[in-house]
């Protein structure tokens, strides 16, 4: 992998974009079959943890903005964070409602367990009103992060 040049401005506009991000909602007949973003195309942060770290960072950003967002978004609706454990590419925010694609609203995270306990990885960017699911996909540990469903 090149080395990144300008790391500093670079980490900074990728904090601007985080702490900005909002969802393009279209209208009430507007659909999304599990869009999603990724915020590092390049896999930047496999090359360390204080890399992938930032990362993270602009992804639970990004979140919590949408998150807001959605409080006046009035159609049925999922949101949820994706981490690979070992590659930072794969990281994504996920939007998806009903759809005429297909009859997969809502997604059941039928192969993630959840837990209360958050690996390493995710702990510090955690908070109470989030819980994190663990699933095993070809050998890769993946993690899910949403928002914890009212009693």
């Amino acid at each position: 992998m090149k080395k990144l040049r300008g790391k500093k401005r670079y980490y900074r506009r990728l904090a601007e974009k985080s702490a900005n991000f909002k969802l393009d909602l279209g209208g009430p007949n507007d659909w999304y079959d599990f869009w999603h973003h990724h915020f590092d195309w390049r896999g930047q942060g496999n090359k360390s943890e204080r890399e992938r770290n930032e990362f993270l960072k602009a992804t639970f950003s990004a979140f919590e903005n949408v998150l807001e967002q959605l409080k006046e978004y009035k159609e049925p609706y999922q949101v949820w964070l994706s981490f690979a454990a070992n590659d930072s590419y794969q990281d994504a925010l996920y939007f998806h409602t009903p759809n005429p694609n297909q009859n997969n609203f809502p997604y059941l995270y039928d192969d993630f367990v959840w837990s209360s306990e958050s690996p390493a990885l995710l702990a510090p960017h955690m908070k109470s009103e989030y819980e994190v699911g663990v699933a095993q996909f070809d050998g890769i540990t993946w993690y899910a992060v949403r928002l914890r469903e009212k009693p």
